[in-house]
């Protein structure tokens, strides 16, 4: 899933919705991989999936109808259009919709888990750019092994690869997509080495296009890692689980998770096949 409302952490509360709208069927694709994420961990569900507004597309005046009728602000609204162009899908956590840009199942199924994130989890205000950064990975790195799970055919990129794509960038990649990838391998170029870290406090204050995408390559590259280790018995599911149900409103809990994270996965690597060379 692209950029979105969902991974600003909008403090705001709305609304619940009652009921789905949108396309039945993708409504029903939602619910369905929601209530498979949430039972692969034994989470109950507080929220139903069914009190989701689902949003497909041609539906996008009525989403921006349904939000701007919940209190969403003009820049909260822009941020919707600008998605909506982008063609991404995404989990709004509050007022309760997602918008589900095709019927593509590993996209369905990441905006599902987002979904189970939110509901078990919740989806804490991050009050500064570090928390929002580590907060946002967490998620996404959520949200991605939630899909993996459903849709293991899904490829992404591996650490290694973003720093090869960083040093030598392939052909064809969109801009958004270079400053993307430039910003995570400084991240894992600092996480590296101490000299690089000096750069940490850059890279926060970066635009949210910079912060939402780095955050989208280095949580999607850890969940590909959690997978793998979950597979071969590696990895607890009960601690896997845990990325769900955990708190990280407090400051700097988003960034002591990665840390621990990054630290109980060393020297567990994905299938080397990726998104990369994938045909």
């Amino acid at each position: 899933s692209g950029p979105s409302v969902h991974r600003q952490q909008t403090p705001l509360s709305f609304p619940r919705p009652v009921t789905g709208k949108g396309s039945n069927r993708l409504a029903l694709e939602f619910q369905k991989n929601a209530r498979a994420v949430a039972k692969f961990f034994g989470l109950p569900l507080p929220l139903a999936p069914e009190e989701i507004h689902v949003f497909s597309a041609g539906e996008e005046k009525l989403l921006e109808k349904f939000l701007r009728k919940a209190g969403f602000t003009p820049s909260l609204l822009s941020e919707t259009r600008r998605n909506v162009r982008a063609g991404s899908s995404y989990f709004i956590p509050y007022p309760g919709a997602v918008y589900l840009a095709g019927d593509e199942p590993a996209a369905i199924a990441e905006e599902a888990s987002h979904f189970v994130r939110h509901a078990c989890g919740g989806t804490p205000p991050a009050r500064t750019r570090p928390d929002l950064f580590y907060q946002l990975l967490l998620n996404e790195t959520a949200g991605y092994l939630g899909s993996k799970l459903l849709c293991p055919e899904r490829k992404t990129l591996s650490e290694g690869e973003i720093l090869a794509e960083f040093r030598s960038p392939s052909f064809g990649r969109a801009p958004f997509e270079k400053s993307a990838i430039e910003t995570a391998a400084r991240h894992l170029l600092a996480e590296a080495d101490p000299e690089e870290a000096e750069a940490l406090p850059r890279l926060y204050r970066s635009s949210l296009a910079r912060v939402v995408g780095a955050a989208h390559l280095l949580g999607y590259s850890l969940a590909e890692r959690l997978h793998a280790a979950i597979l071969r018995k590696r990895y607890p599911t009960a601690c896997a689980r845990e990325l769900f149900t955990e708190d990280w409103s407090a400051p700097g809990a988003g960034l002591a998770r990665y840390i621990t994270l990054k630290a109980q996965l060393a020297g567990i690597i994905r299938p080397s096949k990726s998104a990369l060379h994938a045909s």
